[in-house]
């Protein structure tokens, strides 16, 4: 759903960063009410809660005979992770403290720093795009996770575990889709001119923001399914960004500027290079399955 107040990226970027944290706050602290089954009040039941412990901080984690899951503690994480054409970031959000979000002209600085350092690394270096990996089957996956772990040692353990514990991922795509079949394409698998290189699909939730600040929400499905979703994507479509803006006690004070960091920084360049293999073999399966994958999306409204 659109934000009419939001009239850029970074504006529509800042603004569900914003949302996650006050949300981040109701889920990690317990105090949200369980979601209850039956539509007349005396017969509703609570419905479990634990595959909300997924929706933030969490990770899928490609592995033989089988995938793992990690979880991260809230309490000790408190960064979210940005991409940008196929470059990872950290910056923190919330304040460690309260849970409560950074004011929005902060969040705005950051996220408008990520855009110049991607465009930046884009421009001035021609390294491989891990995120392809995450698009091969699990297998092979679990191989080139693997790989990098082989070639980068505990620099890359230490990177890998900073992506996979952040609250979630915001993808700041160069991308202006109009149609839905344009949106759903590029929601689904990253879209049909860059791919999947500004994804990492084992991240439990993945918030696609385009240039023209339409925005997608891509969710991790082996542990979540729709109940824990869809409360929190309703929540981001109703917190507009004028309603972030205007809410000053929502925010936790702080002048200091929000610092920013890649996830692969200079000191892995050497075990990603060494990687090229591994992601230009990851790049051309993935192009073969959307080869053979189209997207058409119709709209009804007659329901109801």
């Amino acid at each position: 759903q659109d934000d009419p107040s939001a009239h850029t990226q970074i504006q529509r970027a800042a603004a569900l960063l914003h949302a996650t944290a006050q949300y981040r706050i109701t889920v990690a602290s317990g105090q949200r009410p369980a979601d209850m089954l039956g539509r007349k009040p005396h017969h509703q039941k609570p419905l479990c809660s634990t595959a909300y412990k997924y929706l933030f901080h969490a990770c899928r984690i490609p592995a033989t005979p089988q995938d793992t899951y990690r979880v991260y503690d809230p309490s000790m994480h408190h960064h979210v992770i940005l991409a940008r054409k196929g470059h990872f970031f950290q910056a923190e959000f919330c304040d460690p403290s309260t849970g409560k979000p950074y004011p929005l002209p902060l969040l705005e600085q950051m996220i408008q720093r990520v855009i110049r350092e991607g465009d930046r690394l884009e421009a001035e270096q021609n390294l491989p795009k891990l995120g392809w990996l995450t698009s091969q089957n699990r297998d092979q996956w679990a191989k080139g996770r693997a790989a990098l772990l082989e070639y980068g040692g505990q620099d890359m353990e230490t990177a890998l575990e900073n992506l996979e514990s952040g609250a979630l991922l915001i993808c700041l795509d160069d991308e202006a889709p109009v149609s839905r079949s344009e949106t759903a394409s590029l929601y689904l698998h990253g879209g049909n001119r860059l791919g999947a290189e500004n994804r990492w699909f084992d991240k439990s939730v993945q918030l696609i923001v385009c240039e023209n600040t339409k925005t997608g929400f891509l969710g991790e499905h082996s542990m979540m399914d729709g109940m824990p979703v869809i409360p929190f994507a309703d929540y981001l479509t109703k917190q507009r960004y004028h309603l972030c803006r205007n809410d000053q006690h929502a925010s936790s004070p702080r002048n200091e500027p929000l610092a920013v960091q890649p996830i692969f920084g200079p000191h892995l360049y050497h075990a990603m290079e060494q990687a090229a293999d591994l992601v230009n073999d990851a790049q051309g399966s993935n192009w073969e399955w959307r080869r053979q994958h189209d997207v058409h999306c119709q709209s009804f409204f007659g329901y109801g």
